[in-house]
């Protein structure tokens, strides 16, 4: 068993930023309640907060980490969530882009607040509007 300390130590390299397991996956899923509720920022802060899915999967490919089991509450965890967000995304819509992007940013959302729903229409995607 690797020691938690030694477990924190590692995901905090990983993570070039000094994060917790816990503020990680708690960052990812504040992200996630808001797009459940009608995500209402721009499209470009919605791209910046996509960055915590980002240093998520960065963490999952670790290899110092690869080793620690602690590593499976993580991965539960955000495997559940990323099967909610998966589920607010328009599956069958790809954005404009890369197409080496991760799933997590290349569909847009299926609701949206009113200003991010209006940028997604000047693409010519429809998001419903879901505002809180």
């Amino acid at each position: 068993m690797i020691p938690h300390n030694v477990f924190v130590q590692r995901f905090r390299a990983a993570t070039a930023r000094g994060s917790l397991p816990t503020t990680l996956v708690a960052a990812w899923e504040q992200i996630v309640e808001s797009c459940e509720e009608g995500y209402g920022d721009e499209l470009a802060e919605y791209r910046f907060d996509l960055q915590a899915r980002d240093v998520i999967e960065q963490v999952f490919h670790y290899g110092p980490l690869q080793e620690c089991p602690q590593m499976g509450w993580v991965r539960e965890q955000v495997a559940a969530l990323d099967l909610r967000f998966r589920a607010l995304l328009q599956q069958d819509v790809v954005e404009p882009g890369p197409q080496d992007e991760p799933w997590w940013r290349r569909h847009p959302l299926r609701y949206a607040g009113a200003k991010p729903a209006a940028e997604y229409a000047r693409y010519g995607v429809h998001v419903e509007v879901r505002e809180v």
